[in-house]
């Protein structure tokens, strides 16, 4: 079995049993079965909050690095929403990537503020190893989601998508 990390596969002309997307899905052929709701958070190490202040606000990023993601143009403007509605933020900031994992670990690292999947940075949070920032501002709710082609799916890729929804 071959898996593949941040990298937007096309089931279809690929030939891919079964793909596992976090985000809001355009409409499209393919079977999608949601696993779990999902959000973008705000979060950074805490070493970082140390040395630079936590931010009052959503107006205060402006004053803090940002670790911005650029896959799939997430990092151009952060959309959040929160107590007064929709905010939106162009983050500034020196460390940027096209890959999830080196955002976590660009946030976990102190690097700056991380704008990411609540799922993506739950165990870090749990861990100690991130903090979450102006819980109140968050992502518009996404979710996880296996997603396959509509064609009869072999009895292997069926049981994990089957394991994975009842897990």
């Amino acid at each position: 079995m071959k898996i593949e990390w941040d990298r937007y596969v096309d089931i279809v002309a690929e030939g891919v049993a079964v793909a596992i997307r976090i985000d809001t899905l355009p409409d499209s052929t393919l079977i999608a079965r949601k696993l779990l709701s999902n959000r973008r958070i705000l979060v950074t190490a805490p070493r970082y909050l140390e040395k630079h202040g936590v931010p009052a606000d959503i107006a205060a990023l402006t004053q803090h690095e940002c670790v911005v993601s650029t896959a799939n143009h997430d990092g151009e403007l952060w959309r959040l929403f929160g107590p007064e509605g929709q905010d939106a933020f162009s983050p500034q900031g020196r460390m940027r990537a096209n890959n999830g994992d080196a955002v976590h670990q660009l946030a976990i690292d102190g690097q700056g503020i991380a704008f990411h999947s609540a799922v993506t940075m739950a165990e870090s949070v749990r861990l100690g190893q991130l903090v979450q920032i102006l819980p109140q501002w968050t992502g518009k709710e996404t979710g996880v989601y296996c997603v396959f082609p509509s064609r009869p799916i072999g009895a292997a890729a069926k049981a994990f998508v089957d394991f994975l929804a009842n897990h």
